[in-house]
């Protein structure tokens, strides 16, 4: 990590850029270090060495959630409006299995709501996540009410 931050010095005139931490940061997150990978990232974004990109966000907040650090991920994809980043289909989708997997599946639906008011499409990755867990919680009818009385037939 120190050998890249110090890149842009002395031999090679090389000036690390967003792709080049992404890169790094991905690194890091498939050894197992996603918490060390996001103290980079902030280190980062607070001396402005990056303006960091959705690519960037998702790649952290993945990583995150992949290695169970779910409330880092959360903390992190609401930190991306601060940071002038808006986030995606990939982010909304990480942070929706994120609360499905650890049983706020209210909190998972608030935030298909909030993905559609922004004009972003749940796809089949969202649904995949919501039916997983409702269906776990006997709630399916949730996300498909005009097919409740299939129950009854069962």
């Amino acid at each position: 990590m120190k050998l890249i931050m110090g890149f842009h010095c002395s031999v090679v005139c090389f000036s690390p850029n967003v792709v080049t931490y992404t890169t790094l940061l991905r690194g890091l997150i498939s050894q197992g270090k996603s918490v060390e990978a996001e103290r980079l990232f902030k280190k980062l974004v607070v001396f402005n060495e990056i303006k960091p990109d959705v690519v960037t966000f998702n790649t952290i907040i993945v990583g995150l959630h992949k290695t169970g650090h779910t409330s880092i991920a959360v903390r992190l994809f609401r930190s991306m409006d601060m940071e002038s980043c808006a986030p995606d289909a990939i982010s909304y989708n990480t942070v929706i299995d994120c609360f499905c997997k650890h049983g706020y599946v209210d909190r998972a639906l608030i935030l298909l709501y909030e993905m559609t008011k922004k004009g972003i499409s749940p796809n089949v990755i969202t649904y995949n996540s919501l039916n997983h867990a409702l269906c776990n919680l006997d709630r399916w009818a949730v996300l498909y009410p005009a097919h409740s009385d299939v129950a009854s037939l069962l």
